[in-house]
């Protein structure tokens, strides 16, 4: 992210994030994002990955505001 922003000169852009949740209990976070896909990740990551491309989608065609307010929060339609 830092040689993105430092190439445009701004930290002013549109993200688009995909989060993954909190770990549980105390694990530390970069040993949780970095581990594999557990059995039931595994079969929720085309659901998941589908979803990102309807959002990124829809912010390309109707813009950030539209797809904040359709895809944030629930992540559910």
């Amino acid at each position: 992210m830092a040689s993105i922003i430092e190439l445009l000169g701004t930290q002013e852009f549109p993200r688009l994030r995909m989060g993954i949740g909190r770990p549980p209990g105390y694990k530390d976070a970069a040993d949780y994002v970095l581990q594999s896909f557990s059995p039931q990740e595994k079969d929720e990551l085309k659901n998941f990955l589908n979803k990102a491309v309807e959002a990124l989608d829809c912010f390309i065609g109707n813009g950030l505001e539209t797809a904040m307010n359709r895809f944030n929060n629930s992540g559910q339609e």
